[in-house]
Formats: C-alpha cells, structure tokens, sequence
C-alpha cells in the first residue's frame, strides 16, 4: 500500500469508527453523529454560539449548520433566542434536555479519546496532533491554490 492509500485508508477509518461509536452513543437521545460536534461545541460555550460562530468553530458551511441546528431545535435539544422578531440572526444554546444529554456525550467522548490514545505516551500524543495540524494547513493551502 502506498502512502497515499494508507494515509486515506486510515483516516477514513478513524472517521467511520468514531461515527459508529457517536451513533451508537446518541441514538438512545434520537439523534445522529452529525450533532455530536454541535452537543459538545455548545456544551464548552454556555453563554452560547451565533450560527457563524458554529460555522468558524466546526468548519462547517452555513447551510450545515442551519441543518443541524434546526434538527436540534425540533428535537428540544436546543433553542435560538434573536432580539430581532423574524428571529433572523440570534443565539443557539442548550435547553435543559440538551444540557443533560450534552454532558453525558461530552463524557463520553473524553472517554473515547482516551481509549483510542491509551497506547501513546504524552510526547507521541503532542507529535500526533502538531503532525495532523500540519497535514491540515498543508492541505488547505494546496486547494487555496488550486482555486487561484
């Protein structure tokens, strides 16, 4: 296998497992893997999140994040309060329900993080996510070049 192959082969597997461990997680709640990243992003910031502040902090479009929040709005996960009455704009925050669930996941998560580094030391943890942060930038900026 070549480098190429092995590098997606394995990212793409760490992807697929942790979403079957999200789903598996969040189903109980009747909800998907995709608003994992929501539960917990909202979870960390209590005083709340605007819909581009979700955007720039998952890296995910607008129309993403209108998706999930709606999603999670009808579940009674979470509620948007707008000082504008078309409620365009506003701020998302966790109901109770999503409070409760969110701490649970977020949990859980740290638990599942831990178990899938339990075998790296603290040094090869570090190299890890400085090596991955380098591979993003590196790849970000070849498709910012490739647009030119």
């Amino acid at each position: 296998m070549g480098r190429f192959e092995e590098f997606t082969y394995l990212i793409n597997e760490i992807i697929k497992y942790w979403q079957k461990i999200a789903q598996t997680e969040l189903s109980p709640y009747g909800l998907k893997s995709s608003h994992l990243l929501y539960l917990t992003s909202l979870y960390k910031n209590p005083e709340g999140l605007s819909a581009t502040e979700l955007s720039d902090k998952l890296g995910r479009d607008k129309a993403d994040v209108s998706r999930m929040t709606n999603a999670l709005v009808d579940k009674g996960v979470l509620v948007k309060k707008s000082k504008n009455k078309n409620k365009y704009g506003g701020i998302f925050y966790l109901t109770d329900k999503g409070k409760k669930i969110a701490s649970k996941v977020t949990s859980l998560s740290d638990e599942y993080v831990d178990l899938a580094s339990k075998n790296l030391s603290v040094d090869i943890r570090s190299i890890l996510y400085q090596a991955l942060e380098s591979i993003n930038e590196n790849l970000q900026s070849a498709y910012k070049d490739l647009r030119r």
